[in-house]
């Protein structure tokens, strides 16, 4: 679309330079413009479309390396989350198996200090 807008324009300063009104001016003392003038003029307006259109598609392809750099930003950002998160389950999952171990091995020492020692369960 941006080339077919900047040919229209090319079109357009062309067609000017043909095509064109004359400025009012004295009747008798008429406004002449050189041709190198004319031709001047012609070609800054072309350069100018051409920069212009260049400045666009350099600032549309840094847009997209932006766009992509944030895409892989947020994806190491969310696998940082889910593996802090899996860390913190990882603490309560050996919470939970380590208070019921420490409790066993409570009842297991309570049991062997109340029975005698030459019990058969002691064995």
């Amino acid at each position: 679309m941006t080339l077919l807008i900047g040919t229209f324009a090319m079109f357009c300063a062309t067609m000017l330079v043909f095509l064109h009104y004359d400025l009012p001016w004295d009747a008798e003392d008429r406004l002449e413009l050189p041709e190198i003038y004319m031709v001047g003029v012609w070609l800054s307006i072309l350069i100018a479309i051409g920069l212009y259109r260049r400045l666009y598609l350099a600032g549309r392809e840094e847009a997209r390396q932006l766009s992509d750099a944030l895409a892989a930003t947020e994806l190491v950002l969310a696998r940082e989350q889910h593996l802090s998160q899996l860390d913190g389950l990882a603490a309560a999952a050996a919470h939970e198996l380590g208070t019921p171990l420490a409790t066993i091995t409570v009842v297991i020492r309570e049991i062997e200090r109340a029975l005698e020692a030459n019990s058969p369960a002691r064995r």
